[in-house]
């Protein structure tokens, strides 16, 4: 955060310029422009711009004193990043998604709010946040710039609720919640609310009761939210003991849906395919929660991407370790393993999978390179452990020829033009003989044993106290030979591809590419990778629509037996609201017996939703509630299609209180997708939305 000296620079009275530090760029110059709070001044406007941001988290004018924005040629239209101003993520992300809302988004450009703000609601903030809110609104769909910093939509969301008011990170659906809350208070046309009793069926047709509940509902409640969000539920309660049934319609803006117990799991890996020239790629296979075996987890893994069975290997590869999976394994073992390293699916080549599967010998090798420290040259690991599958018949001399043949492309990429051009016309075998029995030049690469001894053991393989030893090229021995070597002698046979013989102005890029390219896999969330298996969000609507019983906590009371039961609960969507917002309930209280604090642990289950989502069957009676306040509509028959669109979704990252959030938008003036990542933007195709960090559609 940025600090500020207690006195940066002298105001001598209006009209006349001050001398001093510009807060902008710390200079001292005559400073021209001042802030209307005396707070700061500025040599020129551009300083006063970039450090608007940091200001205004002390300026007592500014925060009060919006300046209206109008629409012009070069209005970022919605395509606008929000600054995070610590902790904020959550924030960002549920206002991008109020900020896509056609309906809300019109009736503040519009000014069609302006008069409606209830100066004298107690429960509101007198129309303070419905201003900032549209000053924040005219910003992101007017403004020019491609950044807004929502402070004083902050500063008045946190004077409506505390809790908002500082730094910590909180959770998208609840903000959602509370400042579409506020700004119905704020907008609310009622200014004086008249008492209403809640009102029980009793023995009254549904539509009837429901509608008595809805009217009563509006007469205190009376707004552009209530007119765009606000559903309404059917809630049933039974007692467990008299069996007495209490119907209730209560309006809801937001419809919580319990995810069904899933009986699959995912495990994601990297894939690395023969053929050097493809990137390596990261996926996903889920698979049940009973008893699963690795081999099971290769033939759904042969499936999804279409290889042949036995010509790949599970294994978690470093620099200086590979730990195969064994088929014998349980999946969920392996999955344990892969929370804290990376899991690889290596293709084989062609030659290796003409080699039958009881015949393979696999020979890992270390890819190393020199390094030079304080005049002393030593061997550095440089890209991850490759294998290299032989026949135990495999002479030393083949060994050489199938590492050449595997780095080949990365030694004649920096060859000159003109002997590239020639180099490549080559077969293996004349191209290896060009670069390994050259007198003149040394060869790339040498082979060596991945031996201990270190220079004062004596090595397994060749006898003496070697620092390098040479695996020796000749047809004469064979792998066979050297396994029963490294048996006698207890050791796991291994070797190193040192690249010695290359000029320094190889950068190794090749090789680097490769683990670059796997770097930035590992750095992708599991929640973005996509698997074979969800639950559907259809599945999660019928979820919410199953009875469950009240717990200790929230027992019911009976005033037939005059006292609180476990009642039987059952709830439904009885009228849906034109815009309907969904909240996946991903989090659930647990608590550790290793802890005294209780936690949240988060469901990562991918839910997959369409981009146009069928309610029919999941609304009981009608389309929208307002439809009680229009006679004619109360009369027509009821028999389209209840559809609904979908166009924004808020995503969490990681655990509850430590995670991140993000959010999907479809902008309505182009119909494109975005990514809002707080200040970051970027386009996205429709196919990229549907993740396990969805949390609010």
């Amino acid at each position: 955060m940025k600090s500020y000296s207690s006195v940066a620079w002298h105001y001598f009275g209006e009209g006349v310029e001050a001398e001093g530090r510009c807060e902008g760029c710390f200079t001292y110059k005559v400073l021209r422009f001042k802030c209307k709070c005396n707070l700061a001044a500025y040599c020129s406007q551009e300083c006063q711009r970039k450090d608007r941001t940091y200001h205004l988290q002390r300026c007592t004018v500014l925060a009060d004193d919006e300046e209206e924005v109008k629409e012009t040629n070069e209005s970022r239209k919605g395509i606008v990043g929000l600054q995070n101003l610590g902790n904020t993520c959550f924030m960002n992300s549920g206002l991008q998604c109020m900020s896509n809302t056609i309906a809300l988004r019109d009736y503040f450009l519009q000014a069609r709010y302006v008069p409606e703000i209830n100066e004298v609601n107690p429960l509101g903030t007198k129309g303070t946040l419905a201003r900032k809110f549209a000053s924040f609104m005219q910003n992101l769909w007017y403004g020019t710039s491609d950044v807004y910093s929502p402070w004083n939509l902050k500063q008045a969301i946190g004077k409506f609720q505390p809790m908002f008011s500082g730094y910590s990170q909180h959770d998208s659906q609840e903000l959602i919640s509370y400042v579409l809350d506020g700004l119905h208070e704020d907008l609310n046309r009622v200014k004086v609310k008249p008492y209403v009793e809640t009102i029980e069926n009793e023995g009254k047709p549904d539509e009837e009761a429901a509608r008595q509940s809805w009217l009563d509902h509006r007469k205190r409640n009376d707004s552009i939210i209530v007119d765009i969000f606000q559903g309404q539920f059917k809630s049933q309660l039974q007692c467990p003991q008299c069996s007495r049934i209490s119907i209730t319609y209560d309006p809801f803006m937001m419809c919580s849906l319990p995810i069904p117990t899933a009986t699959t799991k995912s495990i994601s890996f990297v894939f690395i395919s023969a053929d050097p020239s493809r990137k390596p790629t990261k996926h996903a296979v889920v698979y049940p929660k009973t008893k699963h075996m690795v081999s099971d987890l290769e033939v759904q893994a042969a499936a999804d991407l279409n290889l042949k069975p036995g010509s790949f290997y599970f294994a978690f590869i470093t620099q200086y370790s590979k730990e195969y999976a064994d088929s014998g394994q349980t999946t969920s073992e392996l999955r344990k393993k892969a929370k804290y390293k990376t899991l690889f699916l290596v293709e084989y080549t062609q030659e290796e999978q003409k080699i039958p599967e009881e015949e393979r010998v696999r020979v890992d090798a270390e890819i190393c390179r020199p390094e030079t420290y304080y005049g002393r040259t030593s061997k550095r690991n440089c890209s991850f452990i490759r294998t290299f599958v032989c026949r135990k018949e495999t002479t030393a001399k083949e060994v050489y020829l199938q590492a050449f043949i595997y780095f080949r492309p990365f030694l004649q990429e920096y060859m000159k033009p003109e002997e590239q051009e020639s180099f490549v016309m080559l077969s293996h075998e004349e191209a290896y003989e060009r670069l390994f029995k050259n007198p003149n030049k040394k060869p790339p690469f040498e082979v060596l044993v991945n031996s201990d001894s270190r220079g004062w053991r004596t090595c397994y393989f060749c006898g003496e106290k070697c620092d390098h030893c040479v695996f020796p090229e000749n047809d004469t021995l064979t792998i066979g030979q050297c396994l029963a070597k490294a048996k006698a002698a207890d050791k796991d046979f291994g070797l190193e591809i040192y690249f010695s013989g290359l000029s320094d102005d190889y950068e190794y890029k090749y090789l680097n590419k490769i683990d670059e390219e796997v770097r930035a896999l590992e750095t992708i969330k599991d929640e973005e990778v996509k698997t074979s298996g969800s639950i559907s969000v259809s599945a999660c609507l019928r979820k919410f629509e199953e009875p469950e019983q009240l717990d200790q906590e929230n027992a019911w009371y009976c005033n037939k037996c005059k006292d609180h039961v476990l009642a039987n609960k059952r709830m439904a969507i009885y009228k849906a609201p034109p815009v309907m917002i969904l909240h996946l309930k991903r989090f659930k209280n647990s608590t550790s017996h290793s802890s005294y604090y209780a936690s949240k642990s988060k469901n990562t289950v991918l839910i997959d939703f369409p981009e146009e989502l069928d309610f029919t069957d999941f609304v009981v009676h009608g389309e929208h509630p307002n439809d009680f306040l229009n006679e004619d509509a109360m009369k027509a028959e009821k028999g389209g299609r209840i559809l609904y669109e979908l166009y924004a979704i808020s995503n969490h990252y990681g655990d509850m209180g430590f995670g991140h959030y993000t959010a999907y938008c479809k902008n309505s003036m182009n119909g494109k997708w975005y990514h809002f990542d707080d200040s970051s933007v970027t386009e996205v195709s429709a196919d990229q939305i549907v993740t396990k960090a969805a949390y609010v559609l």
